[in-house]
């Protein structure tokens, strides 16, 4: 599982080097909600403060965060490299 989620950031820097579209963020975020909820399961969604939808949510605009974050660390590195 965790070569899983090293590849889906080798994918979002990899858009960023490329020059994808920046709406490609948004699809490796939902990737990325799906390895949590395959890593962690339902559990936390049933635990979590303002149910089910507030933890999707949350977990969401996380990954998308941290999928941006690849994309601009790859859109860096074109741009460090020529």
């Amino acid at each position: 599982m965790p070569t899983l989620l090293a590849i889906i950031f080798g994918v979002a820097a990899y858009a960023g080097y490329k020059g994808w579209p920046l709406f490609t963020v948004i699809f490796v975020g939902g990737a990325m909600v799906i390895w949590n909820l395959m890593y962690f399961g339902a559990r936390p969604m049933r635990a979590a403060s303002g149910g089910p939808l507030a933890y999707l949510f949350r977990i969401s605009i996380i990954n998308i965060l941290q999928a941006a974050a690849a994309y601009a660390a790859g859109f860096g590195l074109y741009r460090l490299i020529g």
